[in-house]
């Protein structure tokens, strides 16, 4: 049965791995979203705890104008009218929440005028296309606010907007359901059915982006609320980034120093973030004149990204993932035998798994979306800079195959075409941070160098019958003359135990090159060289964006 389940596998993977893969032929359409609170922005002149006239609306209206976004939330608007006041309706429609107001309730420090409605909405610029969707009233813990839902783009690459007011007060002391302070405990119970909400998109596959007024201080660092929510459950869908982080001074309010207003986006719409465009407009008014005591907070998102199929497959595909997990659970499956057999036959030489990093251990497809998104080639540079980010994520599957190679007995050597000399550590600090332990003694990385290569080395290649540059680095491991394995160290232990031949056996890979003396054109035309190893020895990763094969 397991040979059958294999065999589907390889099948499945050759078949993405061969594939012709078109860029659609759309152009990525690039839409510019916003947050605002406008402050107690009333329907009517001299109205409500802010009371303006015409000529502050008139203000605002020049703002909105200047700010250019798409889609803007707003917070503490009135009603619809209101909202058309500062938004022109002939270039937005408005849609707001529909929480009846509250009791009359007269404004501190402002005898004689009382608090209007205090509701969350969107403007939603009239050619772009959404469905309406129910308010999240749930976040209406003891009279708050509720969300506004909207789904954009719903026939092409929809993507749910929530438009948010959480509760203030709590910015950032810790949160509990039970705390003595009021504020914190209604923001608590917030926290978890904004949660609620997360996970339930998450779980569907949907993709959404979370914005408005948090008043909550989600930049500090280590802040509860940003930890609880971004917390990958129930899948990395969950995964969460802010594209306000980093941003802390918000130079708005001479009170508040730093940002309450954020942009959340899931783990598939950041990819379609635009670098370099999150924007904190900037009054020129006096603080006594400003048109409100929050800026708007912007970022240019692509929604009909574009993407080539194959990217668009491995992101967001539940083929890929389910493919991968059950390539790994071979894996794990076999290396089982292999160290039961190995035992039994009385084998003492120490053994090791090779496996590649990219594509195989690490997810890099975030980084072949900006290359989409520029539609430019890749550059060494964004290739560097993201290898030191260490911001790649794990395939499905490859941490519990990984532990399990360990648990056995056994080692695991990590053969990439990634430059030693500069990307190493990096490499290996991208693994720890997903959990991935790094024993110097039974974990060793050998990056490409330059003696590898065919052009530096003729000589050996002819000796030993190379067939791509990483044959060199499995030749030395076999041999315990894989000097990598301890450069740099003086520690006895770590060299004594990579310095004594190895007996590699398993190897996994996303490209045919990753398995030893294969190489593309030749197995093409003799697939069965192949197939007939694969799912005993060799594992083989679906990727159908980048490879020997193009």
């Amino acid at each position: 049965m397991i040979r059958h389940i294999v065999r589907f596998a390889r099948i499945a993977a050759l078949v993405f791995a061969s594939a012709i893969l078109a860029v659609a032929d759309i152009e990525a359409a690039t839409i510019k979203i916003a947050t605002w609170n406008l402050e107690h922005l009333a329907e009517r002149d001299g109205a409500g705890c802010r009371p303006r006239v015409e000529k502050d609306y008139e203000t605002l209206r020049y703002y909105a104008r200047k700010l250019e976004a798409d889609v803007i939330a707003f917070q503490e608007v009135e009603s619809i009218a209101a909202a058309h006041r500062v938004f022109d309706p002939a270039v937005y429609r408005v849609e707001i929440s529909q929480r009846p107001h509250m009791a009359r309730e007269e404004c501190r420090d402002l005898a004689g005028n009382f608090l209007t409605a205090q509701r969350v909405g969107l403007a939603i610029r009239k050619h772009i296309p959404y469905a309406r969707l129910r308010d999240y009233k749930e976040l209406g813990v003891s009279g708050t606010r509720w969300g506004v839902e909207i789904l954009v783009y719903p026939r092409t690459t929809p993507v749910s907007l929530l438009s948010i007011h959480l509760k203030s007060g709590c910015f950032s002391d810790p949160l509990n359901a039970a705390s003595s302070n009021p504020s914190c405990a209604i923001l608590a119970e917030q926290r978890s059915l904004l949660e609620e909400w997360i996970d339930r998109h998450a779980a569907r596959g949907e993709r959404f982006i979370i914005l408005g007024d948090f008043n909550r201080r989600l930049n500090v660092a280590g802040d509860e609320f940003w930890r609880e929510i971004d917390d990958s459950e129930p899948n990395l869908a969950a995964d969460l980034e802010r594209a306000t982080a980093g941003h802390l001074d918000t130079a708005c309010h001479p009170k508040y120093t730093q940002l309450i207003d954020h942009i959340v986006l899931d783990r598939g719409t950041d990819l379609m973030a635009r670098e370099n465009t999150l924007r904190t407009m900037r009054y020129t008014e006096s603080w006594e004149q400003r048109p409100s005591d929050h800026c708007p907070v912007s970022i240019d998102v692509v929604l009909n990204d574009g993407l080539h199929s194959g990217l668009e497959w491995v992101r967001r595909s539940a083929e890929y993932r389910a493919l991968a997990l059950d390539i790994y659970e071979q894996a794990r499956n076999r290396i089982k035998e292999i160290a039961r057999e190995r035992q039994q036959q009385g084998h003492t030489a120490p053994w090791v798994v090779s496996i590649d990093a990219d594509a195989t251990i690490l997810d890099n497809s975030r980084l072949d979306v900006a290359g989409e998104l520029t539609f430019q080639p890749l550059t060494y540079a964004q290739l560097n800079a993201w290898v030191h980010r260490a911001a790649a994520e794990p395939v499905p599957g490859v941490m519990s195959f990984l532990d399990t190679v360990i648990e056995l007995g056994g080692k695991i050597a990590i053969i990439t075409n990634r430059s030693h000399r500069h990307h190493a550590s990096a490499t290996l600090n991208n693994l720890r941070k997903w959990g991935i332990t790094i024993d110097p003694q039974t974990v060793c990385i050998l990056g490409r160098m330059p003696q590898d290569g065919q052009t530096r080395n003729p000589t050996e290649w002819r000796t030993f019958g190379y067939k791509n540059d990483k044959d060199r680095r499995r030749r030395l491991l076999t041999e315990g003359k894989a000097d990598l394995c301890w450069a740099g160290t003086d520690n006895a232990e770590i060299r004594q135990s990579w310095q004594r031949p190895h007996d590699i056996v398993m190897y996994l890979g996303d490209n045919i090159q990753d398995f030893p003396k294969f190489e593309q054109h030749e197995i093409a035309r003799h697939p069965q060289r192949a197939s007939d190893r694969i799912g005993i020895d060799l594992f083989l990763l679906p990727n159908p964006i980048y490879g020997s094969w193009k």
